[in-house]
């Protein structure tokens, strides 16, 4: 995920044509996810679900803090292109994906009854794989792919 975002922190401007809201911003999310992910690993680790509730929140918190500095970088977004579509449909992805995550979680510590959990396991890998990663990818190819043949000239035809 964090190879996506810093990806992302590199492309909006370039993709986008926008420049990024704030690298501030992104600093700080780095090092909330950081903490989160390392401590949402560690609970598995040691089976302490008071360090797994801190880690998935955390975590949480650091996809709204990249939400916000997404969203707030394409307030001003002029073209409205398919790039941009993809983007903001996986960054809504990445929201409900990552909420469908902090329910599971609080299910878990909390004993919160669910009538089938792996319909909730199902969502949240298809809001976050499908939903956000390969959304992403679709949506950044689109531009990327271009400028690496222009780049690089590619032949049209197989020879």
């Amino acid at each position: 995920m964090m190879t996506i975002f810093g990806a992302l922190y590199q492309l909006i401007p370039v993709a986008l044509e926008v420049p990024v809201f704030s690298f501030r911003i992104a600093y700080l999310q780095f090092y909330i996810y950081l903490a989160g992910v390392l401590s949402f690993v560690s609970s598995f680790l040691t089976g302490n679900v008071k360090i797994m509730l801190m880690g998935a929140t955390l975590t949480f918190f650091s996809f709204l803090i990249f939400l916000f500095n997404f969203f707030m970088s394409i307030r001003d977004l002029e073209k409205n292109s398919i790039t941009a579509r993809f983007l903001i449909w996986a960054n809504i992805s990445l929201f409900v994906g990552s909420s469908i995550g902090l329910f599971m979680v609080f299910t878990f510590v909390f004993g919160l009854p669910v009538q089938n959990i792996e319909n909730v396991v199902y969502a949240h890998l298809i809001f976050t794989l499908f939903g956000f990663v390969f959304m992403v990818i679709m949506g950044v190819s689109m531009v990327l792919l271009p400028m690496f043949s222009l780049s690089h000239k590619f032949k049209d035809m197989y020879t």
